[in-house]
């Protein structure tokens, strides 16, 4: 297990935990002035909490704990090669979040239909140096090859924020949440950009591979981009180089800007994702990885909701696919709300989420999945919505959430028990 002093579900920290499955607890103040090596501890993900030196009747019981929830994941894969469709015939793709192509092998075990979301900064960020288009372009290939023919959505550089590749010098913005994230980074640095692309390219011979722009705010970064890419694939035909002329490109939907023009942006693009982990975090101006404001950090907030409708009902009036693939996608606390908003074609996620969320999917239909969206959008609270989903979905699937928390009640600051 990981506990850190700061950090949260939805930071870099996170979200490498949850790829690896390993269970983490972020946010616990003053841990490393509290612990020495060697001492025994206890990391509840679940309940996020942190127990130091426990007691042994403690430690007997989160054993126990341990080994049925372990029982209870097992049987969670017995349903794990049949088709994520609800109840009324409703087919729901559901996809798998990655940060490097190890983690492939594992996808099949869980179900995953697919990579909808290849975090690719992650290549960027061991031993402060830049990997070139070959070293990408194998990476990708391989990932490709394994995935085929499931589709591959390799998102272009996403750095900033909490994620800072030693070979750029963005460790010195004073607010990187707002600095050069994403597509302005590549804009402005359209080497390691047109590299990333190149490679994107002649790996899209071996999969059904998918190109997908972070943080996009208007359409002049979308057509930009494409600019970019266009070139990109004229230097390939001049060089000869094959690739797939038909590569579909996305946008990430992630931005407050994006999300009111939607519409347009759609106009540009094959598809798009809704990136829920940075569009809250913008939605609510929460700094998602400061642990001091995480409990205002609110997926079930009014506005988040209302927005996510409005964008799944553009992308349905045109006819475009449309995924979630922020860390809201993985909650299975959420899933009957989601499908209920609107017409969502896909869901990704951490892998080991794919079980539980898949399950959830065959017990239920859109029917009954539109009237808790409904029933969920009257309400102007959002702890009244956070009461209404948690007893929903607790009476519904006991068996599954009587042993766990809600997505709110993570993202609380976390505890330390001492004895």
């Amino acid at each position: 297990g990981i506990a850190t002093e700061v950090g949260g579900k939805t930071s870099h920290f996170g979200i490498f935990a949850a790829a690896l499955g390993l269970p983490a607890v972020g946010g616990v103040r003053d841990l490393t002035s509290q612990v020495n090596t060697g001492d025994p501890m206890i990391v509840d993900g679940i309940n996020g909490e942190l127990i130091i030196h426990p007691e042994p009747e403690i430690l007997e019981k989160y054993k126990k704990k341990q080994i049925n929830y372990r029982r209870y994941e097992e049987k969670l894969l017995e349903d794990i090669d049949r088709p994520a469709e609800t109840l009324d015939g409703v087919r729901i793709k559901l996809l798998a979040n990655i940060e490097s192509a190890d983690e492939v092998k594992v996808l099949r075990k869980f179900g995953a239909e697919g990579v909808g979301l290849y975090r690719t900064e992650f290549l960027y960020m061991g031993g402060g140096f830049e990997p070139d288009e070959t070293e990408l372009y194998e990476n990708f290939k391989k990932v490709a090859r394994e995935m085929d023919p499931m589709p591959v959505v390799i998102r272009t550089l996403d750095i900033g924020m909490d994620k800072h590749p030693g070979s750029t010098n963005l460790n010195d913005e004073s607010n990187p949440a707002l600095g050069m994230r994403g597509i302005r980074f590549s804009l402005a640095e359209t080497r390691p950009f047109k590299a990333q692309l190149r490679a994107i390219l002649r790996a899209s011979l071996y999969g059904d591979v998918r190109i997908l722009y972070p943080m996009i705010s208007d359409t002049d970064e979308i057509l930009r981009a494409n600019h970019l890419l266009e070139q990109t694939k004229e230097e390939l035909r001049a060089q000869e180089v094959p690739f797939n002329e038909d590569v579909r490109v996305g946008a990430m939907i992630e931005t407050p800007a994006a999300a009111i023009c939607v519409d347009t942006l759609l106009q540009e693009v094959d598809f798009i994702s809704i990136g829920t982990n940075d569009l809250i975090q913008y939605i609510l101006a929460v700094d998602r990885i400061n642990e001091s404001v995480a409990h205002l950090y609110q997926p079930f907030h009014p506005s988040v909701l209302r927005i996510l409708k409005t964008i799944l009902s553009a992308a349905q009036r045109v006819g475009k696919p449309v995924s979630i693939c922020g860390e809201l996608g993985g909650d299975p606390m959420a899933t009957m709300l989601l499908l209920g908003l609107g017409t969502l074609t896909e869901l990704s996620m951490e892998p080991h989420a794919l079980p539980k969320v898949k399950k959830i999917i065959r017990r239920i239909t859109i029917e009954e999945s539109r009237q808790i969206a409904d029933h969920v959008l009257s309400l102007s609270s959002t702890e009244a919505i956070n009461r209404f989903i948690t007893t929903e979905m607790r009476s519904r699937f006991p068996s599954d959430f009587d042993r766990g928390v809600t997505f709110e009640e993570k993202l609380k600051p976390a505890g330390r028990n001492s004895s």
